[in-house]
């Protein structure tokens, strides 16, 4: 009786093995010697040991074999190795190219250069300017410095500019050299009758305005309304 379920046991076992290995999932461990890995299901590999004697369990490197039991704590995740943090790389400061000036057209002609000069303080112009804007005194250096006292128009100058100084007696040495030099000098002979009249010679102002009218060919030139503007002014 033992003999024939030991020749029953065997034929399972060779029908077993020749399943695929997709379907040999479980193994029985009979506690006679021999073992059965060909069971499809765990319930198969029971019912096989039941009243035999054994075990089952998974076969080696099937996908049973890998499957954690319900009971077993899951396994400690794989620890991933620290990332080290990627080099910053410095930011170039953009560099700040040089402004250059505006450069100008070559087909644009340059402006000639204008070369001023200044106005000359040596001249007799110059003098009359230092007369007209009451410098008497530096008109009067500069006409001297002319080194021209023969010339009329240097010798009136200098005799007009004396007398509004209130230097009278030597405006009058001017003014007669003047005079001789060139007796119907028209300014010469204004300054004179202007001089006149600063000495209280009223008459004789007169007279040197009709010679000014005579000179001038009427009333109507600056000579005549400036000498005729100082008699009129003479208190009366």
């Amino acid at each position: 009786m033992r003999t024939g379920f030991l020749r029953l046991t065997a034929v399972a076992v060779l029908a077993f093995a020749v399943r695929s290995d997709a379907e040999a999932a479980f193994c029985a461990s009979y506690f006679n010697g021999g073992t059965n890995c060909g069971f499809a299901t765990f319930q198969q590999c029971l019912d096989s040991v039941r009243g035999v004697g054994g075990q089952c369990g998974p076969a080696p490197g099937s996908a049973g074999g890998e499957r954690r039991r319900p009971d077993r704590p899951d396994a400690r995740p794989r620890r991933e190795p620290e990332r080290k943090p990627a080099a910053v790389t410095p930011r170039e400061t953009p560099r700040r190219e040089a402004v250059k000036p505006p450069q100008p057209d070559p087909a644009e002609p340059a402006p000639p250069a204008q070369i001023v000069t200044p106005p000359a303080t040596d001249t007799f112009a110059a003098a009359r300017a230092l007369i007209l804007s009451g410098k008497y005194q530096q008109a009067i250096d500069v006409l001297r410095a002319l080194r021209d006292d023969t010339n009329p128009d240097v010798a009136s100058s200098v005799g007009y500019a004396s007398s509004r100084l209130g230097r009278l007696d030597e405006a009058k040495l001017w003014l007669d050299r003047a005079l001789t030099i060139n007796p119907d000098h028209l300014w010469a002979v204004a300054y004179s009758g202007m001089l006149r009249m600063q000495q209280g010679d009223v008459p004789g102002a007169e007279r040197d305005l009709e010679k000014v009218a005579a000179l001038c060919g009427g009333t109507g030139c600056v000579a005549y309304r400036e000498l005729a503007e100082v008699i009129a002014s003479r208190p009366r």
